[in-house]
């Protein structure tokens, strides 16, 4: 599967997650950059996110990763 970059996206970015067992639930911090593909030190990152549910935490890193397809790439 070929997948491409909208022009009006970044080429690259990163996505952490972090996970912390807390007591009797798992705090899952999600942090997204975007720019990287112009230059490491000016890349946009946004303010961490948190999740205590799971399936909300995948569905932002899914949201971060759909971000940089075009719509006819699936």
């Amino acid at each position: 599967m070929m997948t491409t970059v909208r022009a009006d996206t970044p080429g690259a970015g990163a996505c952490l997650v972090r996970a912390e067992v807390q007591g009797e639930h798992l705090l899952i911090s999600i942090t997204v950059s975007s720019g990287l593909d112009r230059n490491l030190h000016a890349a946009r990152a946004q303010a961490p996110r948190h999740f205590v549910d799971i399936d909300k935490a995948l569905a932002e890193v899914a949201e971060f990763l759909h971000s940089f397809k075009t719509p006819s790439a699936d």
